[in-house]
């Protein structure tokens, strides 16, 4: 079955079958100023401009009591938005011969979808209703990740998380001071000049390489063969992330020594735990992910999947950038404390104190990098076989 996908000024509102469609633009929850286009499509026409649609178009104004009431087999995925029930109709002429030039694809594909779906049976209207249930709950996940800081301001984020990177390097000039008065110590000018400019290679690396990995995010399809596979994989990773959660508080009440290391290890789980719902989440997104719904065989489908997860990877690492520089720069404060306090319990005598908080900044700097690496070499290989 043909699904269409409506947007309301940028910002997608759901996914409408043929019958949903209509009921959605006589309710008034559909406007003849969204746009819309088949689900594995990317072209977008106006909904005033389809000239199928009249019919349901002049309905819907000539009832405006029904406007507040919206449709129960329709999916209304972004409630907090502006009200949706004023209806301003602005459809265009039906006469009007270039209305029909640009929607005529448009048309074809919605008088091409089976009608039968309007006739069913009392257990095929249950299946539908369970189908519907089931992408009803897809798309409500995909529109809570649009109006999330991770992925609406995913530039701030990133800004962020560069920021924290610099203001790290400072701490670290600050602890190679440290380091460099003590009389005992050897010169650690070296190391700390080292040390800062793989933190400014990685902050550099991260955000060309996201920048330039949502190009080929754009540029690079994913074809599955429907939504089952989708929910799969977003399911493992969502259980993947629940057993690293579970996995850090076991290792914080077994294994580690000390209240400051346990802590710390359960803010890793959680955060792992933040990062895999949210790679879920983008997962469950076609439109952002730029997956297309086709025939595939079982090989292509695989290594579509595998791609998606880097897709995934690539768009989450704004948070990713911001959460591992925030833990780098709380760590090395924490050793730079310790250090001003001479309390023993980092070094005076070397650079080992800073080990720590240099590897999560660099894990924040070059997880781009390879989540771009991983996305371009299959690219190249997808474009070579075929």
């Amino acid at each position: 079955m043909k699904t269409y996908v409506i947007q309301r000024e940028g910002n997608e509102i759901g996914v409408f079958t043929k019958r949903q469609l209509k009921q959605g633009i006589r309710s008034g929850e559909v406007k003849a100023s969204d746009e819309m286009r088949q689900t594995g499509t990317r072209e977008w026409h106006r909904v005033g401009s389809v000239s199928k649609l009249y019919s349901d178009l002049k309905e819907s104004d000539r009832e405006p009591e029904k406007r507040h009431d919206l449709s129960e087999d329709s999916f209304v995925l972004n409630p907090d938005s502006a009200d949706q029930t004023d209806f301003n109709m602005d459809a265009q002429n039906p006469d009007d011969t270039s209305v029909d030039i640009e929607s005529e694809a448009l048309d074809d594909e919605i008088d091409s979808v089976d009608d039968s779906v309007d006739e069913l049976s009392p257990n095929e209207n249950a299946d539908q209703a369970r189908s519907d249930l089931r992408r009803a709950t897809i798309f409500a996940t995909q529109n809570y990740l649009r109006r999330s800081i991770f992925v609406n301001n995913a530039d701030s984020v990133q800004k962020y998380g560069i920021i924290l990177q610099y203001i790290s390097v400072f701490v670290l000039a600050i602890f190679t001071y440290l380091v460099y008065r003590n009389p005992e110590s050897s010169d650690p000018l070296l190391t700390a000049a080292s040390y800062a400019a793989a933190i400014i290679i990685g902050s550099v690396a991260a955000g060309k390489c996201r920048h330039a990995g949502q190009r080929l995010v754009a540029s690079t399809p994913t074809s599955v063969r429907g939504h089952q596979p989708l929910d799969m994989l977003g399911l493992i990773i969502l259980t993947a992330g629940l057993a690293m959660l579970v996995g850090s508080i076991l290792s914080a009440i077994l294994l580690t020594d000390g209240t400051e290391s346990a802590v710390w290890t359960i803010i890793y789980g959680v955060l792992a735990l933040l990062a895999t719902v949210l790679a879920s989440g983008l997962v469950l997104s076609p439109s952002i992910t730029n997956v297309e719904i086709e025939t595939v065989t079982s090989t292509e489908e695989a290594f579509g999947l595998v791609a998606l997860v880097a897709k995934a990877g690539l768009l989450l690492s704004p948070f990713v950038l911001a959460s591992c520089s925030a833990i780098g720069v709380i760590k090395g404060s924490v050793a730079l404390y310790h250090l001003w306090q001479a309390d023993g319990a980092v070094a005076l005598t070397n650079m080992s104190g800073w080990i720590s908080p240099l590897v999560i900044l660099l894990i924040a700097g070059f997880y781009p990098l390879v989540m771009y690496f991983v996305l371009l070499v299959y690219s190249m290989f997808e474009r070579m076989f075929r």
